[in-house]
């Protein structure tokens, strides 16, 4: 075959594929590479019919082979950033896309498509920007400024994402994903009537598209509508049972629906169908964990998401080990605290474990706020609050993997307790703060920190403890740091809080105590390292560490639980507490 012979194969090729002929398309070009292996739109138009039926492999192989004959070719780089992200190789796709852009600067799709792929890379602000320069050149494209509503999405300017998806859908209303992310936004804003608007549009035109399941179920949860969230998941996951996102999400509604033995099967399910379900593994655990099933449950606990923990170590210490529960003889040992403050509290007790693996010396990296409180277990050789103040040593490990490596089951939980004491002189100096408090003292915390997603389930409203501040024998002490409780005036109630200035003097004031009345929140697992008479307050599916169905603690033998029986019903738990109370100060009873 002469070379207008190639060039009239190739254009026929050309002409099949743009009537929708692939096959002839295909056979076409084939031709063409068997005289010329090196033809090199040959090979991109195979690369271009591999990735529209998303063999993303054997058309990233295929652009680039075209493109090792014709480097510059701009259409040729966008197309193997397509096949690169399908691949999920972002980071080489987007170098492609970038080196498109460079030889055709004013590409508005691969501008958007750009936009599309720095959300995936975790980069928001950045596809904000490709999305603006992708709209500055085409104003046309209804997927433009779906990807751009997204970015705006993504950096929490919901406002901009509804104004600039609504002019992208005047375009293309009947652009699916385009109401998916207008539901999506109007949800963040709280207008959740018009997001089932968007939603249910979405599904009416597309009723197989998952996403839109997804995103909807998700809203209901949050507005606490399980039922019509999980119908919703169930739908979805009777198109397409394989869906990773979708079975996660079922997974995580039964766990809140105390659905445990469902929820593990369906995390399972999840974890079955992706090869990166770092989620589901994730909240396996505390599906297993809130069973008692310890042992496989620290397993996966080992899937929590420590990124910004590792990364901030390995800021300083790039290269040292994780240690994996191997000999530490003659060996010195970093722990890195994680998670909230509690989490700190309940798993320090760890440290003293170590001692069998004949640790040279063992470090401490903690908050500010608990480096006094830890400086009196004995087992911690040193405690920094800086990374970049660490001796040198041999391994590093997060706290809350210690309890895997020293194969904790529910028997043989660390529970001696104190394993946190109480400097004798502010302890004495507390006492003298409470004198004039009459009957029994009790502290009192309502509320976590606002911050953690799951706090509306935990905390209770001031207002509704109201009931328990009119019983007689009885002082109240507020341990809740940060409030206002002049907004609630309740002389009752004795407020030290602007006292408390780390948890080593919040210990001091609990020492001075008979008991701690809190929901779950740092104070509960304080007060229970401490060995004080602790009552916690529970919602209805409480945190793993409760475990289900008991009203003790295996972690904190001075811990009794007070659960609610239904979602989101405090005041029979409040009126259980007040009983007990009542009974407490009639029969003189000695809390101990």
């Amino acid at each position: 075959m002469n070379s207008a012979e190639l060039e009239s194969t190739f254009q026929q090729g050309i002409t099949d594929y743009q009537a929708g002929e692939l096959s002839r398309a295909m056979s076409a070009f084939k031709s063409v590479l068997a005289t010329n292996p090196r033809h090199a739109r040959s090979l991109h138009m195979l690369g271009i019919l591999a990735l529209q039926t998303k063999n993303y492999a054997l058309a990233s192989g295929l652009i680039a082979e075209s493109l090792d004959v014709e480097p510059n070719n701009a259409d040729a780089l966008c197309n193997l950033g397509n096949a690169l992200r399908g691949e999920g190789k972002f980071e080489k796709a987007e170098i492609a896309l970038r080196g498109s852009l460079s030889l055709a600067p004013d590409q508005a799709g691969v501008w958007s498509n750009l936009n599309d792929l720095l959300l995936s890379l975790g980069r928001p602000q950045e596809a904000v920007e490709a999305g603006q320069q992708a709209l500055s050149l085409d104003t046309t494209s209804a997927d433009i400024y779906c990807n751009l509503g997204s970015a705006y999405i993504h950096t929490q300017q919901y406002e901009k994402a509804i104004q600039i998806l609504k002019q992208g859908l005047q375009l293309e209303p009947q652009h699916v994903l385009m109401l998916v992310n207008l539901g999506l936004a109007y949800d963040k804003v709280k207008d959740w009537h018009t997001a089932a608007q968007h939603y249910e549009q979405a599904l009416s035109i597309a009723p197989q598209f998952i996403d839109a399941y997804n995103n909807y179920a998700t809203m209901l949860r949050g507005q606490g509508k399980l039922s019509q969230a999980k119908n919703l998941l169930e739908r979805a996951l009777s198109l397409q049972p394989d869906h990773y996102l979708a079975r996660y999400h079922y997974a995580d509604l039964l766990f809140e629906l105390a659905d445990f033995d469902g929820s593990i099967e369906n995390y399972q399910l999840a974890i079955d169908t992706s090869e990166t379900a770092d989620e589901a593994r994730f909240g396996l655990s505390f599906a297993l964990l809130i069973t008692g099933q310890y042992k496989e449950g620290w397993r996966h606990y080992l899937w929590r998401d420590l990124a910004i923990t590792r990364a901030h170590y390995h800021k300083y210490f790039p290269d040292k080990p994780e240690w994996r529960g191997t000999s530490l003889k003659d060996k010195t040992i970093v722990i890195l605290s994680e998670q909230g403050y509690g989490d700190s509290i309940q798993f320090v007790r760890y440290i003293n474990q170590l001692a069998s693996f004949q640790p040279k010396k063992v470090v401490l990296a903690v908050p500010q706020a608990l480096l006094r409180l830890f400086s009196s277990i004995a087992s911690i050789d040193m405690l920094v609050t800086e990374y970049s103040k660490l001796v040198d040593h041999d391994y590093f490990c997060p706290l809350l993997n210690l309890p895997v490596m020293m194969d904790t089951d529910l028997d043989s939980i660390p529970s001696t307790v104190p394993y946190l004491a109480v400097d004798d002189k502010r302890s004495k100096q507390w006492q003298v703060k409470l004198t004039g408090l009459n009957g029994l003292k009790v502290g009192i915390a309502w509320q976590g920190n606002p911050a953690n997603i799951t706090d509306y389930k935990r905390s209770v409203a001031f207002d509704n403890l109201k009931p328990l501040f009119n019983l007689d024998g009885i002082s109240w002490v507020s341990l809740q740091v940060g409030a206002q409780i002049n907004d609630h005036v309740i002389n009752s109630v004795t407020d030290l809080t602007s006292d408390l200035s780390d948890f080593a003097e919040t210990a001091a004031l609990i020492s001075q105590l008979d008991l701690v009345i809190t929901v779950c929140t740092s104070i509960a697992h304080l007060a229970g390292a401490l060995n004080k008479p602790t009552w916690i307050m529970l919602a209805h599916v409480a945190d793993w560490r409760w475990l289900r169905d008991r009203n003790d603690s295996p972690w904190y033998p001075s811990v009794t639980l007070f659960r609610q029986q239904n979602r989101n019903e405090w005041q029979p738990v409040i009126d259980n507490v007040r009983q007990r109370l009542t009974e407490i100060v009639k029969n003189n009873v000695v809390l101990n």
